[in-house]
């Protein structure tokens, strides 16, 4: 009896041998699996940062393909392209279709009102709605009509998606931007860079006329750094960075010479340039300080690109007392009447910038009226 228990034993004895070897097989290879990722490129969570720019670098020698790190090129930009949680405004066009309803499609334009008309079911709200909130609206309405309705919506154009360019190109204003557009795609649907190609009564001068040193985009108030220099004229791609809904874009002109008066004066505005216009005659022309909250002690006279401007602080008081000389102002200076002591560079800019945008897009929008007047006025000539 125990010769034929020991026979049974020595059947399972191989099953035994051959379930340990698998399961040690297994145990191998899960071992092995973390020496398939390479550790040169593997990013620690805890120290993000210092890795992101080794993962860069490890990149760069592999493939030979430089990876900008566009973040660090604009100032306060948003990671994302804010269309995925776009919110429907007035003007927007869209096109509204029902799965197995092919005589249900049409293009519909939000309204004034913020509405939009379809198909059995009369008026929807959409403005301040994205597009999985109106798709879910449209079919809540259509359920009354129709069983189980799967609306599709595919956006048109958009009224929300402009940004505007204006100064020295051919056709300055506001143009439609896409989720991939750049600095360059913005001046190329403004038709590029204004050209004068003969000498004129207008111009004394013949070739291309932007003054690309004092350009600058803008964004909710705030510079982004752009060379447009170092963009236009050296070919520098890295300059070239994507445009947002909303962006202010200016390029000057060289041959229209102005000085700036912004701040707390009470009427800010554009000088003319003229040969020895000063600081006091620049203050004059808009009527004077707001003599409550202008700091006359800290007026800003900034030159230059507003990149790397060149700023003097002049106190007011001194010029009229004879202290020091009436400031002599250059084309394109920018004086600024704070209301406060100003102390850095970061926060003239920050306070100049909307007081600049809504300067040049007014008198841009008079320029254009003057212009077109000119073009079709019927006495012209007479």
């Amino acid at each position: 009896m125990k010769r034929k228990g020991c026979y049974r034993y020595a059947l399972y004895l191989p099953l035994l041998l051959c379930c340990i070897s698998l399961l040690h097989t297994g145990c191998a290879r899960v071992a092995k699996a973390p020496s398939h990722t390479d550790p040169a490129v593997t990013v620690s969570v805890d120290n993000a940062q210092d890795n992101k720019t080794a993962l860069i670098t490890e990149l760069d020698n592999r493939t030979g393909i430089t990876v900008y790190d566009k973040a660090t090129q604009v100032i306060d930009a948003p990671v994302q392209f804010p269309y995925h949680d776009y919110r429907f405004q007035p003007g927007d066009k869209i096109e509204v279709s029902v799965w197995g309803e092919p005589d249900m499609t049409r293009d519909v334009v939000v309204l004034p009102d913020g509405t939009v008309s379809y198909f059995l079911i009369g008026e929807v709200q959409a403005v301040g709605r994205t597009f999985n909130e109106l798709r879910a609206a449209l079919e809540k309405k259509l359920s009354k009509y129709i069983l189980h309705p799967q609306v599709t919506l595919i956006g048109k154009s958009f009224a929300g998606t402009f940004v505007t360019i204006l100064g020295a190109v051919n056709r300055p204003g506001r143009h439609e931007v896409s989720q991939t557009d750049r600095v360059l795609d913005v001046i190329a649907r403004a038709e590029g860079l204004k050209y004068v190609s003969s000498f004129s009564d207008d111009f004394s001068y013949a070739g291309e006329i932007a003054n690309l040193k004092l350009a600058y985009l803008s964004r909710a108030n705030k510079l982004v750094d752009v060379d447009f220099v170092a963009l236009i004229d050296d070919g520098d791609m890295s300059q070239n960075i994507q445009v947002f809904p909303g962006d202010f874009l200016y390029i000057p002109s060289s041959l229209s010479e102005q000085i700036y008066v912004l701040g707390e004066v009470q009427a800010p505005t554009t000088v003319p340039y003229r040969a020895k216009t000063t600081l006091l005659e620049a203050i004059a022309s808009a009527e004077g300080f707001v003599e409550n909250t202008a700091c006359k002690s800290s007026i800003c006279i900034i030159s230059g690109s507003l990149r790397q401007p060149q700023i003097a602080k002049v106190d007011f008081d001194d010029i009229l007392k004879g202290k020091i000389k009436n400031i002599i102002l250059n084309p394109g200076d920018i004086v600024y009447v704070p209301s406060t002591f100003v102390t850095d560079i970061e926060r003239i800019s920050s306070q100049v910038i909307p007081f600049l945008d809504t300067i040049i897009r007014g008198d841009s929008v008079l320029d254009i009226g003057q212009r077109r007047w000119k073009t079709w006025n019927p006495y012209r000539g007479q």
